[in-house]
């Protein structure tokens, strides 16, 4: 197994279980050296092309204007062009689907993406602003026609979160095969391709929802436990047991009762670094200690996972990170379909920049089983 970040040792009733910290970094920056490879390839002669994202942004959702600025800064790493396109809060179903049939048309966007969720009003309109985008811009996946291709294991693009969670078990080395993954959410956007994903990769799969009897039971029989349903720290130790392998795709804000706007101030005023060793010297801190408690001090909000993270140190063999797991291959993964997407559309040969056709899945044996 590859060299891990961090390990957490407890005893539990004489037995000592170690929990390895699952980080999704150095797995999102290999991705990202690629794309930045194929991109600075494709700038120069005789291509002179530069993959261009567009995004649909309706309203001004505090999270998903968050999540739109990290996918603009990664892009900008990479060498993507990234093409924000705003739409007021109260639009009407007919107006975004002229701003997708507009994308869809422009040669100059390989890829298109909307940011979800949707405005209330525009919540029943989700599945058909998505399936109009099309396929061939379609870099987050969710078009039919991608998802069927994920289905047949015949996808050049990939589900973006749900790959992520294939490629976060790549890095740590875990085995899917002959093993049993329980799912719990099965959303059209993490439970549903996973669980394709998985069948593909000859795991046995289960997949719980809302209406799941003694999912406490399910959940403690996987080897592997991915769980996506959007409520923090909902699965504890109970859950799971002492050698499986957890996967939290979850991502939930919650206010921080630490917050201290005056600290805050400070840190803007004089930096990080000289509050935290005035903070060390004055409650006799190290220094290492007094910068995690001025950093958690200085946030409003801050994000969890739909795992007690803390809970199941020293009670699971591995559990991944939140943030800092799943979330950070989710952009990786889209930046890097519209990547592909540019290629096939400008008919160009995968090889020329250091790429396999379906190299994403890692080059496995892609013969029909």
């Amino acid at each position: 197994m590859q060299k891990t970040n961090k390990r957490i040792c407890k005893i539990l009733g004489g037995f000592l279980t170690e929990t390895i910290i699952i980080k999704g970094k150095e797995t999102a920056d290999l991705i990202k050296d690629r794309i930045r490879l194929a991109t600075t390839k494709l700038a120069q002669d005789p291509f002179n092309i530069q993959p261009k994202l567009a995004v649909i942004l309706v309203g001004h959702n505090p999270a998903s204007e968050i999540y739109v600025k990290q996918k603009v800064k990664y892009a900008a790493e990479v060498g993507v062009l990234t093409e924000i396109h705003r739409l007021d809060e109260e639009v009407d179903f007919d107006t975004l689907l002229a701003l997708i049939k507009k994308l869809n048309a422009d040669e100059s966007v390989n890829g298109v993406i909307l940011q979800l969720p949707l405005p209330l009003h525009l919540k029943p309109y989700t599945y058909k602003a998505m399936i109009a985008i099309d396929s061939k811009k379609d870099a987050d996946c969710f078009n039919p026609k991608n998802i069927g291709l994920t289905f047949l294991d015949r996808a050049n693009i990939v589900p973006c979160t749900s790959h992520g969670v294939l490629q976060l078990l790549d890095q740590y080395n875990v085995e899917v095969q002959g093993k049993h993954v329980v799912i719990v959410g099965a959303s059209n956007i993490v439970g549903k391709p996973l669980a394709l994903e998985l069948i593909n990769r000859n795991a046995t799969v289960s997949v719980c929802n809302i209406h799941t009897k003694n999912i406490r039971n399910i959940t403690k029989s996987a080897d592997i436990l991915v769980v996506a349903i959007g409520h923090a720290k909902f699965f504890d130790h109970s859950y799971v047991n002492e050698d499986c392998v957890v996967i939290d795709v979850g991502i939930n804000q919650l206010f921080n009762k630490s917050y201290n706007p005056e600290l805050k101030a400070e840190v803007e005023m004089f930096g990080l670094e000289k509050v935290a060793r005035e903070f060390a010297a004055t409650n006799k801190l190290t220094l290492e200690e007094a910068t995690d408690k001025v950093s958690n001090s200085i946030k409003e909000q801050f994000t969890v996972g739909d795992v007690d993270f803390h809970d199941l140190l020293g009670k699971c063999a591995m559990v991944s990170k939140v943030p800092g797991g799943v979330g950070l291959l989710t952009v990786a993964n889209l930046l890097h379909n519209t990547l592909i997407l540019t290629l096939l559309q400008k008919k160009l040969d995968f090889t020329d920049f250091g790429l396999e056709r379906r190299y994403i899945r890692d080059n496995r044996d892609l013969s029909h089983k």
